[in-house]
């Protein structure tokens, strides 16, 4: 796991949990959750944990604990309630705009949208 905060490990990681059987796909996650959890900087432990959620899109089979707790994660942080936490998933990485919520809406691409600035179409 000592990649997982680095992007050009992002699909490889999303691979390997995608292909991985079920306990080990629950081992795969746990230990990212645990690697994340122990990194001081706020920036990597927030694109840890959000690969971890980004991960759960192809764990059809899992433990359900495991899910929740990759879930419980990504609610500290999604949505952004400050102008920091969104200038935190803005330094992730292009990968979290799949993640955040409502990101349906409207017909805008990944060029035009910015965490701090949503598109009017999604203006809450």
């Amino acid at each position: 796991m000592e990649h997982a905060a680095d992007s050009q490990w992002e699909d490889v990681i999303r691979m390997a949990v995608a292909h991985a059987r079920p306990r080990e796909r629950a081992e795969l996650l746990r230990e990212l959750l645990a690697y994340g959890d122990g990194l001081a900087e706020d920036r990597g432990r927030l694109r840890v944990h959000l690969l971890a959620l980004a991960c759960l899109e192809h764990a059809t089979e899992l433990d359900p604990r495991v899910r929740q707790e990759v879930n419980e994660r990504a609610r500290a942080i999604l949505p952004p309630r400050s102008r920091e936490e969104s200038r935190l998933l803005a330094e992730v990485g292009p990968f979290v705009l799949e993640l955040l919520p409502g990101t349906s809406c409207g017909t805008w691409t990944r060029a035009r949208w910015s965490p701090l600035r949503p598109p009017p179409s999604c203006a809450r």
